[in-house]
């Protein structure tokens, strides 16, 4: 959500439109304080730590905000091949959720470790399994990553 707002942004500053970005966040701004306010309370009322509210709200705001700048993008644009878009977010999702179970299982199985270790296993562990799974489906962004390690190490 937010990598895709930053990046979306400098698309439409790439195009001298500078106002389109700032509307649409102003507007998401709003909605999460707006958000911020109901789910807070609604958390609370629940007997949940009501900042968990506040993360959902972000979440909420920020993923209509990319909705609405790629809309908008994709009008001005006349399209944004939307099929290479989705394959691409799909193999991300079906990776991430497969990551998502590795450090999990990493986290169970790892019981008592320290924190520190926990945390260090997690990431070498999430590294692995999601450039697997993306090394499985052959995305083109894997590939492209690798091209830029070898160029900027020989």
């Amino acid at each position: 959500g937010h990598a895709m707002v930053e990046i979306l942004a400098r698309a439409f500053y790439a195009l001298h439109d500078t106002k389109t970005p700032v509307v649409i966040g102003i507007a998401a701004m709003s909605l999460n304080v707006l958000f911020s306010y109901i789910f807070s309370a609604m958390f609370m009322r629940q007997g949940w730590m009501p900042h968990g509210g506040l993360a959902l709200a972000n979440t909420l705001a920020t993923g209509l905000e990319m909705v609405g700048l790629i809309l908008i993008m994709r009008k001005r644009l006349g399209g944004l091949n939307g099929k290479q878009i989705g394959s691409g977010l799909g193999k991300s999702l079906v990776s991430g959720g497969l990551m998502t179970a590795a450090i999990l299982g990493w986290i169970t199985l790892a019981g008592d470790f320290s924190v520190w270790l926990l945390a260090l296993g997690g990431i070498l562990i999430g590294i692995v399994v999601y450039s697997v799974g993306l090394g499985v489906f052959k995305t083109s962004e894997l590939k492209q990553l690798y091209q830029i390690i070898r160029s900027r190490l020989g």
